[in-house]
């Protein structure tokens, strides 16, 4: 008997892709977020590695400079979809502002869009002092 293996689209993938601690990921998203558009965030050359998390700054992707924040657990789907389409977003990104006469856009991957929106309207209730 043949057993067809279905292949899972990458984009399927990354929609299944469950995040521990994602709540941690959305506020620190928020902050970076926050920061870039006030620019006290820059663009580095390398991967910077921290306990939990990396951060990737891109220079050129689909015209934009980004600065995603990507939790280790997802980082290789991460690069393979770096790869595998250079030249598009890799998910949900918020714009916050130009640089170097780009758009500036900030991703956290793998975190779903909606909790990556709450943690910024709670973050800016937090700044403005609303509950």
């Amino acid at each position: 008997m043949n057993v067809i293996k279905k292949s899972v689209n990458i984009w399927d993938e990354l929609a299944q892709l469950k995040v521990q601690n994602a709540e941690r990921y959305a506020t620190l998203f928020a902050r970076i977020v926050h920061d870039a558009k006030l620019f006290r965030y820059g663009l580095h050359e390398e991967m910077k590695a921290y306990d939990d998390h990396f951060i990737v700054c891109e220079r050129n992707r689909a015209g934009s400079s980004f600065i995603h924040l990507v939790p280790k657990e997802a980082l290789p789907l991460f690069r393979k979809m770096q790869i595998n389409y250079p030249n598009e977003f890799l998910g949900f990104s918020v714009l916050c502002g130009r640089r170097n006469n780009q758009d500036l856009r900030v991703s956290c991957f793998g975190v779903p869009c909606d909790m990556l929106g709450k943690a910024m309207i709670d973050f800016q209730k937090a700044l403005t002092g609303q509950k």
